[in-house]
């Protein structure tokens, strides 16, 4: 297999269980007061490749 075929296209994607939402909004001039977890969550990471021209993933782990 040779030239664009043999490409392998991958991709990662961390996810974790607690969500933080570092942006607030309010009135011009006002400030945002919010309280916030200090933790983080566990984290995992999602490395998938696939080829070209096929549509299945030729290999998905999770770290």
């Amino acid at each position: 297999m040779y030239g664009s075929e043999s490409l392998v296209f991958i991709d990662e994607s961390g996810f974790e269980d607690i969500q933080s939402c570092i942006y607030g909004w309010s009135k011009k001039g006002k400030k945002v007061y919010e309280e916030k977890q200090g933790k983080r969550g566990t984290r995992e990471n999602l490395v998938a490749g696939r080829r070209k021209k096929e549509k299945r993933f030729n290999c998905a782990n999770v770290i």
